[in-house]
């Protein structure tokens, strides 16, 4: 959330007055929170108090009344029947970044998402955008690479997220949609090598820059968390209440987020997953693999996942009830004409024993996750085009 609010203050004084550069002071002169920081704040405040949603937005916004609200929020909060308006609007994108947090699942982003965005935003594309914007936050606080984030906002969205920043940047305007900012923010968070990069590319790309910003911020604080430095100065430019409110939000987030005991997601990480093919080779979470990506070549797909079907939610079954659960898992691929390859996850500690698996090659992420269910396993391998594997739960 403080990855949002940094993000806005420093697009504060770019919004009207772009620069096409990542070179620039980056806290300048005359830096400010505006709307975008006070809406973020209400929505922490509801999901971390559970209070009023509309009451909490309306309370802000009147309290912090001159940081220029877009003009139909204003009429909004001006009412007394506050009726959502078909908005299409980054706004529900720009204060959504505390459901990404708070959210214990992805069914959770995307109700949360929902009820974010439609006290205002109810068109279909505010929605969308303020879910897509909560999802990568989630996913990228569970340590997902970049290459698993752009399939998972791409399969969830249309939003093309194809082109670079520089070639963003040639061509971008002021463009208050969540169609038009929402995935050029998420490319400039998936294309930077750290929070202050993120943060520059934004501003460099120009359009509504704070709001840019502010989700892209948001996305970059998931992914490679926030300088000290940084934070402390983002921080100089808030009221006490905002920060106690980002304080409540970071201990609320703390809380566990799924079943799977934590000794059992760290031996899932360290694992080795050793695939047969014509020249065997092991896959480490998070560690590029050049002969998965070579198989990618050789196969002409973009994606891999390593499954099991043995010892369903990591309770050691049967010998019989084991080889019975793969051997479905097989035939099952082989009649979705999937190819796939031999292999074993093994613990790199050697307390528990091998399990027999398979690298199905050009399967989604989708198909790999509903696979996995089916199967009652607690988790399963995916790589993107990065050929990266990255750790998928499912409980």
């Amino acid at each position: 959330m403080l990855g949002a609010i940094t993000g806005d203050i420093i697009g504060s004084i770019y919004e009207f007055n772009n620069i096409k550069t990542k070179d620039f002071e980056l806290f300048g002169p005359d830096c400010r929170f505006t709307d975008d920081t006070v809406l973020t704040v209400a929505v922490a405040d509801w999901l971390t108090n559970r209070g009023d949603l509309i009451e909490r937005l309306t309370h802000y916004a009147f309290k912090y009344n001159n940081r220029c609200y877009g003009g139909m929020f204003k009429k909004w909060v001006s009412q007394w029947d506050r009726q959502p308006y078909k908005s299409w609007g980054n706004g529900s994108a720009m204060r959504v970044s505390a459901v990404g947090w708070i959210a214990k699942d992805e069914d959770e982003v995307f109700e949360l998402a929902k009820a974010s965005a439609e006290v205002t935003h109810n068109h279909p594309e505010g929605i969308k955008g303020a879910q897509a914007t909560a999802l990568a936050i989630y996913i990228a606080k569970r340590g997902a690479g970049k290459e698993y984030i752009r399939q998972a906002i791409t399969d969830f969205t249309d939003y093309d997220l194809t082109e670079s920043v520089d070639e963003i940047r040639e061509w971008y305007y002021f463009n208050a949609s969540c169609q038009k900012t929402v995935p050029q923010a998420i490319t400039c968070a998936l294309e930077a090598t750290d929070f202050e990069d993120a943060i520059r590319n934004a501003i460099s790309i120009g359009g509504d820059s704070d709001t840019v910003a502010a989700i892209t911020g948001s996305i970059a604080e998931a992914m490679f968390g926030i300088p000290e430095w940084i934070k402390t100065e983002a921080r100089s430019y808030l009221p006490d209440e905002f920060c106690e409110v980002t304080n409540q939000l970071t201990e609320c987030a703390k809380q566990p987020e799924t079943s799977i005991p934590q000794e059992t997601i760290t031996a899932y990480g360290a694992a080795n997953y050793r695939v047969f093919s014509q020249m065997p080779f092991v896959l480490k979470i998070g560690q590029p693999s050049e002969p998965l990506r070579n198989l990618h070549e050789e196969h002409c797909c973009a994606y891999s996942a390593f499954i099991t079907g043995w010892n369903p939610y990591s309770v050691v079954a049967s010998d019989a009830e084991n080889v019975k659960e793969h051997t479905r898992l097989e035939s099952k691929l082989m009649k979705r004409s999937l190819p796939f390859i031999a292999g074993i996850g093994e613990d790199s500690a050697g307390i528990w024993a091998g399990e027999p698996s398979v690298l199905v090659l050009g399967i989604t992420l989708d198909e790999a996750k509903s696979l996995g269910v089916e199967f009652c396993q607690n988790a399963v391998v995916w790589a993107a085009e990065d050929a990266t594997p990255q750790l998928i739960l499912l409980r």
